[in-house]
């Protein structure tokens, strides 16, 4: 689960692990020089604030409603980082770790690769919390970053028009790997009870059950799955929930 508080995104997963959980917040900071020297790393001069897309549906563009998530209010040519933070898990006096997936417009800001799903490691496509506190740009040299700056949409200077030529999809996005990468679901509405279930139905046995009593094995590969990846589905969102869209 991803919720919005105190202009953070904090991520959650209690099914995973009681401790697994992350917070993403974006930092201003002083745009450094692009005159060809080395810098230093840049302060931290406090976080955007951020805000649901949906509470401004009504003015903002309409693929942004499909892309759900948050939005934060930049000048143009303003710098800005990402801070991570993992904080211990009960007992343990360590954090639990995350593979985390950035990309802006959908270009990997590690590797400069289109976004895929899965994680790669050859090319390595993915940092790793609380290993790596921060991310401050794109990865151009081993050591060397290109800030993130926040430049107008179909001017020519996003990473994805540079790379792709294309000004399709804009944004930041953030993603916590699960292996398979294919989710199973889960319904809940503490105000909703399930049905008794059909009287004439209560005979019906398994395609297993009665495969058994048969002697044939009509459900090959029938092994037990672990279930990594559980999706919530709510029956609304809570005020501070973030709607995960599209892109």
């Amino acid at each position: 689960m991803i919720e919005l508080r105190d202009d953070a995104l904090h991520f959650s997963f209690p099914r995973v692990h009681p401790g697994a959980r992350l917070t993403v917040c974006f930092q201003r900071t002083l745009r450094i020089p692009d005159d060809d020297n080395d810098y230093p790393l840049p302060p931290g001069l406090g976080r955007f604030p951020l805000c649901h897309v949906d509470d401004f549906a009504e003015t903002i563009p309409q693929p942004w409603i499909q892309h759900g998530g948050v939005m934060l209010p930049m000048y143009q040519a303003e710098a800005m980082w990402l801070d991570f933070d993992a904080p211990d898990v009960d007992d343990h006096w360590v954090p639990y770790p995350f593979a985390v997936k950035i990309a802006t417009s959908k270009v990997n800001a590690v590797t400069g690769a289109e976004w895929s799903p899965a994680l790669s490691r050859k090319p390595q496509d993915y940092l790793v919390v609380p290993e790596q506190p921060w991310l401050d740009g794109f990865c151009v040299e081993k050591g060397i970053i290109r800030q993130f700056v926040a430049m107008p949409l179909g001017a020519g200077y996003s990473a994805e028009e540079q790379i792709t030529g294309q000004d399709q999809h804009g944004g930041l996005q953030i993603e916590e790997y699960a292996r398979a990468g294919l989710p199973w679901f889960e319904y809940t509405d503490e105000q909703a009870s399930a049905v008794e279930g059909a009287e004439a139905l209560k005979k019906m046995k398994s395609v297993v059950t009665l495969g058994k009593a048969k002697g044939d094995v009509p459900l090959p590969e029938n092994e037990a799955v672990d279930v990594e990846r559980l999706v919530q589905i709510p029956k609304r969102l809570s005020k501070e929930q973030v709607r995960e869209g599209s892109f």
